[in-house]
């Protein structure tokens, strides 16, 4: 399983997320949080997601999940922490092999 957390400020609601994962016969379980954060000694809200992803190969990844996704408009995604089973776990965008080349053999 792989797990997604993204989150925007933007009022994103989780069957919107769902919609277009279920379109890309993606299944997956959607929890949604809120979060308040500091933002230049502004305090905001995000709205967060927990995304649960069955059966994608860390491959198909980048294509079916991360690209769906940015197509949702107001999700502007540019970051999110994923764990991919006991492979990887950290910023998206350090993944190696899925969104930066891999420099390591051994990436935990």
């Amino acid at each position: 399983m792989t797990t997604l957390y993204i989150s925007t400020t933007k009022n994103v609601l989780p069957i919107t997320i769902a919609n277009k994962l279920r379109n890309k016969k993606i299944e997956c379980q959607i929890t949604p949080n809120m979060t308040v954060i500091s933002n230049d000694n502004t305090y905001i809200i995000e709205n967060g997601f927990k995304i649960n992803i069955f059966d994608v190969k860390k491959e198909d990844f980048k294509i079916l999940i991360w690209d769906s996704l940015n197509e949702i408009r107001g999700l502007n995604l540019k970051c999110a922490h994923v764990k991919y089973y006991n492979e990887y776990r950290g910023c998206i965008m350090n993944w190696p092999g899925i969104f930066t080349e891999n420099k390591c053999s051994n990436v935990i």
